[in-house]
């Protein structure tokens, strides 16, 4: 995340602290170009996620793409203008600034939509390979909340469906599915909130049909909500909750 705009790639594979994360959150809700570009990478993201099974590629084929990258000419970066000391001068300075830093942030979203396609062909995960989190560990907390002594689950009508809440208050995690929901409409997202007494903090996103490990702590929380809110997320819910489940 830059002065200006957010990392659309790490913000929508989970690649920043959770402090970035809630500052790149903010600034989506003044941004309507990094909303566009949160937009575009979820929806690569979801087409690539519900492709064919992957099959081995061939060796040369991710150096390839990149060194295509490297040689694809691109625009080039409008020169400064010199200051004349007037006052009209600025607005342009400003404007050939964004414009010079506009093609790299494009760029980096192409690239890495590249090389997320490359790792799937492969047979590799695109959410570790983009944000760098290791899907084993996501993997292996998910089955420890499953095996938890300890373990609740709760359940809430969701819409058509039905909201699953799996909980382990010994680990401090949460699993939170949507079974017999249709997928967001183009634009939208379901939002899971751990529901605490300083008011709902957003746990990550939901896909239909597939469990998501809760971001945030159990132990200050007393329930789970999810709700539908525009791509790339809300700070706070915007609309009312789908699904609630209230721990015991």
């Amino acid at each position: 995340m830059n002065d200006a705009h957010i990392d659309a790639v790490d913000y929508v594979m989970d690649g920043l602290s959770k402090a970035d994360h809630l500052a790149a959150t903010e600034h989506l809700a003044t941004c309507a170009e990094c909303r566009e570009d949160v937009a575009a990478f979820a929806e690569i993201g979801a087409t690539l996620a519900g492709t064919a099974p992957p099959v081995a590629p061939p060796p040369s084929l991710r150096a390839n793409l990149l060194a295509q990258i490297a040689v694809t000419s691109q625009d080039a970066a409008p020169a400064s203008v010199a200051s004349s000391g007037k006052s009209s001068d600025a607005p342009i300075d400003e404007l050939a600034r964004r414009r010079a830093g506009k093609v790299p942030r494009r760029w980096r979203v192409l690239t890495a939509a590249a090389a997320a396609v490359v790792l799937l062909v492969g047979g590799g995960a695109v959410v570790r390979q983009v944000s760098g989190h290791s899907h084993q560990t996501t993997a292996s907390a998910v089955q420890q909340v499953e095996n938890a002594s300890d373990k609740q689950v709760l359940s809430a009508k969701a819409r058509s469906g039905t909201m699953i809440l799996t909980a382990s208050s010994k680990l401090g995690k949460a699993l939170i599915t949507l079974e017999g929901v249709s997928a967001a409409p183009r634009g939208w997202v379901y939002q899971a909130w751990m529901l605490t007494s300083d008011g709902p903090v957003s746990a990550g996103f939901v896909t239909p049909g597939h469990e998501t490990l809760m971001k945030g702590k159990l132990a200050t929380s007393h329930g789970a909500a999810i709700t539908m809110e525009p791509a790339g997320g809300s700070v706070r819910p915007t609309t009312a909750p789908i699904a609630t489940v209230m721990l015991s």
